[in-house]
């Protein structure tokens, strides 16, 4: 009997063993799936950031290329040019009129006329 008693404490050493062996490791599981999910829980809301500032850029590029397709137009560059480089239009239509043709001296000059333009030699 002695030997029955001393079988069943065996047994029931090593049951024990388990059990708090198991108790750990299952605490240690928890522990990594409680850190893995605050991991996972930051990086979803650094992706969140991301692509609200990827929506913001986005956003940004079309009203960009909505304006310069606006400034593409002949209207727009004329009154850009006129209005922020102060460049005037200058209408150059007219008949060329020669001073001096055939002289002697070799000089000519020429203007267009009716433009008060005087084009040098």
């Amino acid at each position: 009997m002695a030997q029955g008693v001393r079988y069943s404490r065996r047994n029931s050493g090593k049951f024990g063993q388990a059990l708090v062996t198991f108790f750990i490791t299952s605490i240690m599981c928890l522990g990594l799936l409680s850190m893995l999910r605050n991991d996972s829980q930051r990086m979803d809301d650094a992706i969140s950031v991301v692509q609200g500032q990827l929506e913001t850029c986005e956003k940004e590029c079309r009203d960009l290329e909505r304006e310069a397709a606006a400034m593409m137009s002949p209207r727009a560059i004329h009154t850009y040019a006129a209005r922020q480089l102060g460049m005037t239009q200058v209408h150059l239509a007219g008949a060329v009129r020669l001073d001096g043709v055939g002289r002697s001296g070799g000089t000519m000059s020429a203007s267009l006329t009716n433009s008060g333009i005087r084009l040098p030699n």
